[in-house]
Order: structure tokens, then C-alpha cells, then sequence
């Protein structure tokens, strides 16, 4: 009995210490490739990318059966460095991030998976809104200049107001 708990302890610390080695690789890897990457790539194949890893990856501890303690861990890594890093670059990049994306009515689709992507994270969907409010904001007083200016009739005014609801 006194073998079998020596032995336990043993595992649980030859376990301990590749746990932490594992998760620290991962991070140092993760880091390099998420760095590299977006900086050869549009925010939306950045973003398809990352979701891709983050899939790949929990794909991998579950068929690799990892324990929760090592799951949990890995996935925050990808997380913090594939999203909540970038978060604020992905939002403000031209011509491709998010705000970008805001001024194309051909990008809903990269815009839906900017924001399942930044949902994991939700410290990141702050930058999502914060240039979402600075989006309406722009319109807003564009609309109401040309107004001022007599640029536009009322009826436009009006028009540009319901377009910016929906």
C-alpha cells in the first residue's frame, strides 16, 4: 500500500511537471503563430485561422484525452493569444478589421465571425462595441451636417436615419 501511494505521488508529479513544459511550449508556439500570421493576412482570414486552431485544438485534447486540468489551461492559451491579443489590431486594421468591415455591406458574414469569435473572450467584444458606437456616432453627425448645410431634404435626413437603425 505504502508502494502504491509513493508511486501515485511520482505520477502525480512527473505529470505536474510536463503539464507545466506542455502548456508553456504551447504558449511560446502560439504566440510566434498568431503573431505571424496575422501579419501576413486580412483580419477575416486571421479570423477563420484562429477559430480554426481554437476547433483544431480542443479536437485534439479531447481525442488525446487530456485531463480537465490540462484542457482548461490549453484552451485559455489559444484564446488569449489568438483573440484577446489581437483583439484591439483585428478592430482597427485597415483596410480588413473590423471597422473596416462596419462600411461594407458585402462583409456581414466576417463580421458575424469577428464577433463569434471575440464572444470566447469577453473582454474583446469591448473593441467590437467601442468602434461599433464610434460607427453610429460618424453617421450620425454626417447626417445631421448635411442637414445643417442644406446638402440634403428632410426626407433624406429621415431616410439616412432608418437606414442607420436597420
Amino acid at each position: 500500500m505504502l508502494l502504491e501511494l509513493g508511486r501515485a505521488d511520482f505520477q502525480a508529479n512527473v505529470y505536474h511537471e510536463f503539464e507545466t513544459a506542455f502548456l508553456s511550449t504551447t504558449l511560446e508556439f502560439y504566440q510566434q503563430d498568431s503573431l505571424s500570421f496575422l501579419s501576413n493576412n486580412t483580419a477575416s482570414d486571421y479570423v477563420a485561422k484562429a477559430a480554426s486552431r481554437l476547433e483544431a485544438e480542443a479536437r485534439r485534447a479531447k481525442s488525446l484525452q487530456l485531463p480537465v486540468t490540462a484542457e482548461g489551461p490549453l484552451l485559455a492559451t489559444l484564446e488569449t493569444e489568438w483573440i484577446q491579443r489581437h483583439s484591439r489590431v483585428l478592430v482597427d486594421m485597415e483596410p480588413s478589421g473590423f471597422s473596416a468591415m462596419l462600411q461594407d455591406d458585402t462583409k456581414v458574414q466576417s463580421l458575424r465571425d469577428i464577433y463569434d469569435l471575440f464572444v470566447r473572450v469577453l473582454s474583446s467584444v469591448d473593441h467590437l462595441r467601442e468602434a461599433l458606437a464610434a460607427r453610429i456616432k460618424q453617421d450620425g453627425v454626417a447626417l445631421v451636417q448635411d442637414q445643417e448645410k442644406g446638402a440634403s431634404d428632410p426626407s433624406a435626413f429621415c431616410r439616412g436615419v432608418l437606414v442607420m437603425k436597420a
